[in-house]
């Protein structure tokens, strides 16, 4: 890659910060989220309709940034490795699996000792299939990212294999990838006869909420694409040296990302839930539909490409994102994941028991959450994750040799 090391430790510093900013608003997500369970209707239905609960509801953005995140690093450690002709699909796959697994069963047998809801299907969620069961049957449903992550896991390196000449072809052939999964979105769309406003209130419309879920919001064919964007930054930079031609241009990369920045803008205002708007017009929704993931996904990347670029315009940014100490919160970032929900639901369970939600008592429930889950996170990185992380680093390591 492009630049020197310490510019690589920047680089990594200030996408920890990012994923650290991501799971929070996750987290805080899930807070008002799962608060209509324990409330009257009408009680669920005035705190959704309030400002900073729409504001916080819109934190499924923050997924699309981690699979930004997520295309980005893997796919300039794969590339990395091609490049050096190490490039060993077994020893990715075992990396991974050190990484992901373990922590991911042990999440799974809490849940079956507290929760225990849809158990019966948790065979989907062993195979990393479980988004394409109906919300309704999934076990642990919050965790149906990690098969769209997997599934690029199995595929990507698939595709390192049959491009030729990387450098020349591989942006070529992401570019295309990425035009024929908007076109699925579109399919998918068009075919289900979506349209705003997406209900977001699970204790509401309860049959349009789990409708738009089952065919659009979780299908590794509708999400994968945010993954694909976070490819493409990283073969702009490797094989292009996309951040040094932004930092020769700065009035033009400054510009581009004000646009960047306005589509992020328009994307996370657009009215999209009840109430929000008086109507929503038909063509409008379905466009929206079908472009505001891969949208809030493209500007985001090329604000990460922005970053990236070392312009003086941004440091003050990056040196704040560069903070060291997001570094732990990254690494609890998986644990926070897949313990959220269950801490969030046992809180309002037998800990808050509410009968009202205002905004202050939702400010105190997200920081005790946050404080909580982090905490918990914690204790499963130091118990499994990292032991597991310097196992498979090892069994790797002995494959290679």
């Amino acid at each position: 890659m492009s630049g020197d090391i310490a510019w690589g430790v920047r680089r990594i510093r200030f996408i920890d910060a990012l994923r650290t900013l991501s799971l929070v608003w996750i987290a805080i997500f899930h807070v008002i989220f799962y608060a209509p369970f324990f409330v009257s209707k009408a009680e669920a239905a005035r705190l959704f309709d309030s400002f900073g609960a729409r504001c916080v509801l819109r934190g499924h953005f923050a997924l699309d940034l981690l699979f930004v995140i997520t295309g980005f690093l893997i796919g300039d450690s794969l590339l990395a490795d091609a490049d050096r002709g190490k490039l060993s699909y077994r020893t990715f796959l075992v990396r991974r699996a050190a990484r992901l697994v373990p922590a991911y069963l042990v999440a799974l047998l809490i849940y079956h000792f507290t929760l225990n809801f849809n158990f019966e299907t948790v065979w989907a969620n062993v195979l990393y299939i479980n988004n394409y069961i109906p919300l309704a049957k999934q076990t642990m449903s919050w965790s149906w990212s990690l098969p769209v992550d997997v599934h690029f896991y199995l595929l990507f390196p698939l595709l390192l294999l049959v491009v030729p000449q990387r450098g020349r072809h591989l942006l070529w052939a992401l570019g295309i990838t990425f035009v024929l999964l908007v076109g699925v979105r579109a399919w998918v769309d068009l075919a289900n006869s979506l349209s705003l406003p997406l209900e977001i209130n699970p204790n509401g419309n309860v049959a349009a909420f789990e409708r738009y879920f089952n065919v659009m919001y979780d299908k590794t064919h509708t999400r994968i694409g945010a993954i694909v964007c976070g490819l493409m930054v990283a073969t702009l930079v490797r094989y292009h040296g996309a951040e040094r031609l932004l930092a020769a241009r700065p009035k033009l990369a400054l510009w581009l990302g004000a646009a960047a920045a306005a589509v992020l803008a328009v994307d996370l205002g657009w009215p999209m839930f009840p109430g929000e708007a008086g109507s929503y017009d038909p063509i409008l929704s379905a466009l929206y539909l079908v472009w505001y993931n891969y949208a809030f996904a493209l500007a985001a990347s090329y604000l990460m490409l922005l970053l990236l670029s070392d312009l003086e315009a941004v440091r003050p940014v990056v040196r704040w994102l560069s903070w060291p100490g997001w570094f732990v919160s990254s690494e609890l970032c998986y644990g926070v994941f897949l313990l959220n929900p269950m801490v969030t639901l046992g809180l309002y369970a037998f800990v808050w028991k509410p009968t009202n939600l205002n905004g202050y008592l939702m400010i105190e429930y997200a920081f005790v959450s946050l404080v909580t889950v982090f905490a918990l996170a914690g204790i499963m990185y130091l118990t499994v994750e990292r032991p597991c992380r310097r196992w498979g680093r090892r069994l790797a390591q002995r494959f290679e040799s």
